[in-house]
């Protein structure tokens, strides 16, 4: 199939074509038709899969349809997506796509000066792209009006409700023109997500474009197994023997992705870290340096990497496991995007083992797990048997006055003070 059999307009192909797409992909074969139709659509994709355009190339051709003779631009389409990095992929995507229609697109994002965002409103827009929480912090200020919305697109919605924008999202909705069509795209579709979209979506059109929680086959997927207290000195070593051209780190918090690339630095490795403590601006140098090839370590925690697109990235590290199984999925879809293939590393140390294989059960596959010379496991798991579970449940404990009463009468007696304060610092 080409992009001249999905309906879209001669100055839209023209541009694609410009652009080096030939054909278009599967996500974007099956959801462009019903967006120019004009359906409600519940898609799940994996990243990488061209999903941006599946909803950018048709919204461009209703806004060159539905343009009224009004002098002031209208909002028509709202695309609202969780994280800053992915309103400045799609904002940059929307450029190219829109390149040969004028279209006016505006960028709206925390983290910097909200004045030239007001300024930049008051001249007009046709699509806005925006994160929740600075898009309130606008309509607070009465700095744009939604009554004109014909299109709302959420992408990554289910990593908008982890992060907790719920509430910000009803607010705008309630603001929307109620008659509009609703465009949802996700990477799982968990029962939460499933039941925001029941809420939001009118006879939507069912989407999947692969098994809820699969990965991408043509990323390779190998875990180390090792104790926390060697993954720093294994990751310089993985870094240095393998000699990636570039590589992404992914760690659970703050703290460690400034700890990650002080250790870096001592080994002689460059890195620059993206985390939710650096302002946009730094953020934004940060991933640029990386893209260009001036570094080629970036570290990064989870939320703050979300909507990364660097092109024929090789390698992912999982430094850590994810508090969210869901956001392994996320992690290491920044690798093999586009077709390409790409490897994905974990360090594992044995308090993870657990999420590891909530992970696999996700996944529905076994990854391969491996010992590194040198940097093996010390700590042993081990997993008290039924038997010997049976016998600690009988076991008798120490009541709050030194009677002995047994486990199970301990947890019904009613907590004192005492006990509780015991309980806390335990």
């Amino acid at each position: 199939m080409s992009f001249h059999t999905l309906g879209l307009s001669k100055p839209i192909i023209e541009t694609v074509t410009e652009l080096g797409y030939e054909n278009p992909t599967p996500v974007q074969e099956k959801v462009i038709p019903h967006i120019l139709k004009g359906k409600d659509i519940f898609a799940t994709a994996k990243t990488g899969s061209g999903k941006s355009a599946a909803f950018l190339l048709p919204l461009f051709q209703h806004i060159n349809r539905e343009r009224d003779e009004d002098k002031f631009l209208h909002v028509k389409v709202l695309i609202l997506v969780p994280t800053r990095e992915l309103a400045r992929q799609i904002y940059t995507s929307a450029q190219k796509y829109g390149s040969k229609l004028d279209v006016k697109t505006q960028l709206i994002l925390g983290g910097g000066n909200i004045d030239p965002q007001i300024q930049a409103l008051k001249l007009g827009s046709e699509i806005v792209v925006a994160t929740p929480g600075r898009l309130n912090d606008l309509l607070k200020l009465k700095a744009l009006n939604l009554t004109h919305v014909e299109h709302l697109v959420l992408d990554e919605a289910d990593t908008m409700l982890d992060m907790g924008f719920l509430s910000e999202l009803d607010t705008i909705f309630a603001l929307l023109n109620p008659k509009r069509q609703n465009l949802l795209f996700s990477a799982t579709h968990s029962g939460r997500v499933k039941f925001f979209a029941e809420k939001l979506l009118t006879s939507p059109k069912r989407i999947d474009m692969d098994e809820p929680g699969s990965a991408a086959e043509n990323i390779s997927q190998i875990a180390y197994l090792t104790d926390r207290e060697k993954k720093l000195e294994l990751l310089s070593y993985l870094i240095g023997i393998k000699n990636y051209s570039q590589v992404l780190i992914f760690s659970s918090t703050r703290a460690e992705v400034d700890e990650i690339q002080q250790e870096l630095k001592s080994a002689g490795l460059k890195a620059e870290v993206i985390h939710g403590e650096r302002t946009h601006g730094a953020r934004h140098k940060a991933l640029n340096r990386f893209k260009e090839g001036e570094v080629r370590i970036l570290v990064a925690t989870d939320i703050a990497a979300r909507g990364l697109d660097i092109p024929e990235l090789p390698c992912v590290i999982n430094f850590d496991m994810p508090q969210s199984k869901e956001d392994y999925i996320h992690r290491i879809g920044r690798t093999g995007r586009a077709g390409k293939s790409g490897e994905a590393i974990s360090l594992l140390s044995v308090d993870e083992d657990d999420m590891f294989r909530s992970i696999e059960r996700l996944i529905k596959q076994k990854i391969l797990k491996e010992n590194f010379k040198g940097y093996e496991r010390e700590l042993v798991h081990v997993k008290m048997d039924k038997k010997y579970q049976q016998e600690q449940k009988k076991q008798k404990v120490k009541g709050a006055f030194g009677k002995s009463r047994s486990k199970a009468a301990a947890k019904s007696k009613k907590t004192t003070k005492r006990d509780f304060r015991y309980k806390s610092e335990g």
